[in-house]
């Protein structure tokens, strides 16, 4: 009975620790609605509009834009936080596609601040937006935005 009760202990424990581990490294995808859409500003530039987004103010240019087979892509680096990025991106998509569906998601990425990274997705009815942002381990916030068409 006792020997029983070690290894249903046992069990349990592994599995508290691989839920925490799920929970902090992915877990399930946040969705993110928007009570009260406000008017956002029109995209002004070339890359804006290939990108279906604005682009962050103020960020450098780490990979420029490019455009193959349907996909857009281009990376950029800021001081700000990773937060602070994510949370300008999610409010901008939000409100740029308040009929769409918007989630966020934890994940893993090597050579990053913690090993994780933050994704947000939109997807339209004619195309995929992805930003993902992580933290690097100079302190600077980089991000990647891709439009793949659908």
């Amino acid at each position: 009975m006792r020997k029983t009760l070690l290894i249903v202990a046992g069990i349990l424990v592994v599995a508290a620790i691989g839920l925490g581990i799920w929970l902090y490294y992915g877990g399930p995808s946040a969705k993110i609605k928007n009570e009260n859409p406000i008017k956002v500003a029109e995209l002004s530039s070339e890359s804006e509009e290939t990108l279906g987004t604005i682009l962050y103010p103020g960020a450098k240019v780490i990979s420029e834009l490019s455009k193959t087979d349907g996909v857009a892509k281009a990376t950029f680096e800021t001081d700000n936080s990773l937060e602070g990025v994510i949370n300008i991106y999610s409010q901008d998509l939000v409100n740029r596609y308040p009929n769409d569906s918007i989630s966020r998601q934890n994940s893993r990425k090597k050579d990053t601040l913690n090993n994780m990274a933050i994704t947000l997705t939109c997807s339209t009815k004619t195309a995929k937006i992805t930003v993902t942002a992580w933290a690097t381990k100079e302190g600077m916030t980089e991000f990647e935005i891709t439009k793949e068409k659908i």
